[in-house]
């Protein structure tokens, strides 16, 4: 039997461990104390990696950290920019200054994506994002949108924040930027976050069940 190599076009690299955010349902939450929170890829891996293969999309979404709290994160994203068709980031934006942003959306290309996950507006966001400034945030999402890049608005439904959806997409529009509903399964049984509407989210078995087996 005889078996066809099918080259990928495609790749997500997880370049940290870093956060400032405790999200509860983040496996840094729930798998406290499991793994080192400060691990970073290093650059010359990344290097590496892209001298031997070549990708269409290189994604950066953090599974247990932020990709802009890597210590050569601006360098890493020009890097990537430069030797990809499309590069995508996937941040909660908290932490930085508007210069770090400006560097930022100077070292990445406008046919790159930057995804905020911002699950609400300024007084709902930061209950599931926890010590997420929705200020900082969302004028980091301005900028980009006013510099002509591609910036989209990640919001997780839960039940504290599917009301906004309306006023949240009708935001979006005023600044040019691109509203994405995004319906989690990290649900346990009975649980008070789990939205209403039952089109604003997936049924699963327990969340935490599922991860701690």
């Amino acid at each position: 039997m005889s078996y066809e190599y099918i080259k990928p076009t495609g790749i997500h690299l997880e370049i940290t461990r870093r956060c400032t955010l405790k999200c509860p349902k983040c496996p840094r939450t729930t798998l406290k104390g499991m793994y080192d929170p400060n691990t970073d890829l290093s650059l010359d891996a990344i290097k590496n990696l892209l001298n031997k293969n070549k990708f269409d999309l290189i994604e950066c979404c953090g599974n247990l950290g932020d990709p802009i709290y890597h210590p050569q994160a601006l360098e890493i994203f020009k890097y990537l920019s430069d030797n990809s068709k499309s590069l995508m980031i996937n941040t909660n934006g908290s932490g930085k200054k508007m210069s770090w942003w400006s560097k930022y959306y100077n070292a990445i290309d406008k046919k790159d994506i930057t995804v905020f996950g911002v699950d609400g507006l300024k007084d709902t966001s930061k209950l599931y994002r926890v010590n997420q400034n929705w200020d900082s945030v969302f004028e980091a999402m301005k900028l980009g949108a006013s510099l002509g890049h591609k910036v989209v608005w990640q919001w997780i439904p839960f039940s504290f924040n599917e009301h906004q959806i309306p006023e949240a997409r009708l935001i979006a529009k005023r600044y040019n930027i691109q509203f994405l509903i995004f319906k989690s399964e990290r649900w346990d049984k009975d649980d008070p976050m789990k939205p209403g509407n039952k089109e604003l989210y997936i049924e699963n078995e327990s969340f935490l069940d599922k991860i701690t087996e």
